[in-house]
């Protein structure tokens, strides 16, 4: 499976209400899409007065895509959107932040970035296309799972007005994530395989070989 480190359980957070965050190399099509789905969203979310302000991170952005993004910035001082780039402590970007908020409708594979955030505590809130691919992932257990859409808009701005309220569920997907994808997780998962293998193939002492 895919990997990340082990969950830090000595980091602490401290989220700030409205602040949520995506990350992702914006060069990749499915991230441009979903930055894209963000924009809107975070236009909806103004027009019904729900204060935010939605943080971007990672580097290829195109030149309309920081357009839009301008744009979506500018349409009120309720709701923020901005592009930062790369970011060279993630962690500290994500230990501010309400949740991570993760529109995603395309792309192929399981979504490291989605496992990753789990991994570093925060709430995440991401589609079914976003939670593909990752066997036992459960909405409302370990993290929010809505297609967008209204009921999408109003969980976010749920997790982003009541931080708090999803940090049991943030922990519980950071356990998810140290007992399936961690580098530990990973290391008993091939010492288990080797040593299967070991039992299963004769070996050249016993003349069987």
């Amino acid at each position: 499976p895919n990997v990340v480190g082990d969950p830090d359980r000595t980091r602490v957070r401290t989220p700030e209400v409205g602040h949520g965050v995506f990350f992702g190399s914006l060069w990749w099509k499915p991230n441009d899409d979903a930055v894209r789905n963000l924009a809107v969203l975070s236009q909806r979310l103004t027009r019904q007065g729900v204060r935010h302000v939605f943080t971007v991170a990672g580097q290829g952005a195109t030149d309309e895509l920081r357009r839009i993004v301008a744009q979506a910035g500018q349409v009120d001082p309720i709701g923020k959107l901005e592009l930062v780039g790369f970011v060279p402590d993630l962690a500290a970007l994500l230990d501010r932040s309400a949740c991570a908020v993760l529109p995603v409708l395309s792309g192929g594979g399981s979504m490291v970035k989605l496992i990753d955030a789990m991994r570093l505590g925060v709430p995440v809130l991401t589609t079914p296309q976003g939670a593909r691919g990752i066997s036992g992932l459960t909405h409302g257990t370990h993290l929010q799972v809505v297609p967008l859409g209204p009921a999408f808009d109003a969980t976010c701005a749920d997790m982003l007005s009541r931080p708090g309220d999803y940090e049991p569920m943030a922990t519980r997907g950071q356990e998810f994530v140290a007992d399936r994808f961690s580098l530990t997780a990973l290391e008993s998962l091939v010492r288990d395989l080797v040593s299967r293998l070991r039992s299963a193939v004769p070996s050249a002492a016993d003349g069987t070989s």
